[in-house]
């Protein structure tokens, strides 16, 4: 049966001859159901439902229709006899698993890009359902206007896993709250949340937002706003490092890490196209804001350097660069705080430079030199004129 059902809860009865104190030689029949708490119809006039709680107890309901309407018989065991699998009745209860909750999620989008179905969420509010709750998981999203909206269908039992998929690599904080005084039961459950904690200010509704982060020691904040634009009204709620922990009738999940956001000073030697689709010789990021950066459209300057300004984050910088690079070999190098082990939250600056080993000014005092070899290694020679002539200074 363990086989049969797999990772599903089940429970089996089994029935003895009358009187007979279960000897196993007085066996008189099995039967295994699905408890999944759902109607399942066994007969053109028959149904049950099954449940199992993680105590041990367990119950099957038997119906005399298809459609689980007219209830016939009721069958229980307590939660000592169920986990000692005691005989009560001639009968003796085993099974595994829990039966799980029901949940319906309302997913908020900032964008209607991929029509939601591929995209990132904002916010995931999520109820808990009766079992035979039509939820109906929708394709795209509705709104006129930011959050556009859909809805998913879940179960306690997978809801952390479709939250890893729906988030992807980007950062999240999942807070499920229960009943007041039940320890965190798994069926106490009343409600879960989660958030994108990328730091950004993300609209709720016309007059709520918030801004989540999430730090690599696993604690994070989540603040919120009274209006749509994260201005007024913050309330902040600080959150502990450990994953699972029942805190206040509360539980915290999650993933990644909030990202620090750049703004880029992007070189190009020639003008060609407003540099909109050139390649760039030197990029300059420093960290900044979360809403700090201003991408410029086109570069400017009168002669090379040529510049323009591009946002990133420490999420998506070496993507980023990829992309802009292309088939060019380049150079990727970070700066960090003194003494602290390059903490990822440590960033000072980051520097890339276009490994073609020909020399590019930066500006009217200063230039480089970059090769990159097979094996990884790469050589920067920088100049304090603009022709790569005088003032070397090599770093290996």
């Amino acid at each position: 049966m363990a086989t049969a059902f797999g990772s599903s809860p089940y429970v089996i009865v089994q029935k003895y001859n009358s009187g007979q104190a279960c000897v196993a030689t007085e066996l008189s029949g099995v039967t295994a159901y699905l408890a999944d708490g759902k109607c399942h119809k066994t007969d053109t006039a028959k149904s049950y439902r099954a449940a199992q709680k993680a105590d041990g107890s367990a119950s099957v309901l038997s119906y005399t229709d298809a459609v689980c309407g007219t209830l016939g018989t009721q069958f229980t065991v307590s939660a000592a006899d169920g986990s000692s699998h005691a005989c009560v009745s001639d009968t003796k209860v085993y099974g595994a698993g829990t039966t799980p909750l029901y949940l319906t999620s309302t997913m908020n989008y900032d964008t209607t890009a991929t029509t939601c179905s591929s995209g990132v969420p904002s916010l995931v509010s999520t109820a808990v359902a009766n079992v035979d709750t039509t939820c109906l998981t929708t394709s795209v999203c509705t709104g006129s206007a930011a959050p556009y909206t859909g809805t998913k269908c879940s179960s306690a039992s997978s809801y952390l896993a479709d939250m890893g998929t729906a988030f992807g690599v980007n950062p999240y904080v999942i807070v499920q709250t229960f009943t007041t005084g039940k320890s965190c039961a798994d069926e106490e459950l009343s409600g879960i949340t989660a958030y994108l904690a990328d730091g950004k200010c993300h609209k709720t509704s016309s007059s709520a937002s918030y801004r989540a982060i999430r730090n690599a020691d696993n604690s994070a904040s989540i603040k919120k706003y009274t209006d749509g634009i994260c201005g007024s009204g913050e309330t902040t709620t600080s959150l502990g490092t450990s994953q699972g922990a029942c805190t206040a009738d509360t539980k915290v999940y999650g993933a990644g890490t909030t990202p620090l956001y750049l703004t880029s000073t992007v070189n190009y030697d020639t003008a060609a196209n407003t540099c909109k689709s050139g390649l760039p010789s030197y990029v300059a990021s420093t960290v900044v804001g979360v809403d700090a950066c201003a991408a410029t459209v086109a570069c400017t300057g009168q002669a090379a350097p040529y510049t323009g300004t591009s946002c990133s984050s420490t999420l998506t910088y070496k993507d980023d660069m990829a992309a802009a690079f292309g088939v060019n070999p380049y150079v990727i190098v970070e700066k960090y705080t003194a003494s602290q082990s390059c903490a990822d939250d440590k960033l000072l600056g980051i520097t890339t430079y276009l490994a073609d080993g020909k020399c590019h000014k930066t500006g009217s005092l200063t230039s480089y030199r970059v090769t990159r070899s097979a094996d990884n290694s790469a050589s920067i020679k920088t100049y304090t004129d603009a022709v790569c002539g005088t003032g070397e200074t090599p770093t290996t």
